[in-house]
């Protein structure tokens, strides 16, 4: 199954975070007055803008999010 050779990559980093992680982001979405359907792209926002990571995406609307906040984003 898929899931497994992702779980199993020894590249993969899996954070374990508290719960103030989702309502950092459930704030980000009502100051943006975002869709409820970005909130998966606004929650990892809130965690690369949480532990100072860059963002990859190719998601217009998550990097011109991104911007805003001061994270970095490639490509």
């Amino acid at each position: 199954m898929k899931i497994h050779e992702y779980l199993e990559d020894p590249r993969t980093k899996y954070l374990v975070e508290p719960l103030v992680a989702v309502d950092d982001a459930l704030r980000m979405m009502e100051e943006d007055k975002a869709p409820v359907k970005e909130v998966n792209d606004i929650i990892i926002l809130s965690l690369a803008l949480r532990h100072g990571l860059t963002l990859a995406t190719f998601d217009i609307e998550l990097r011109k999010r991104a911007a805003a906040r001061k994270v970095s984003v490639i490509p």
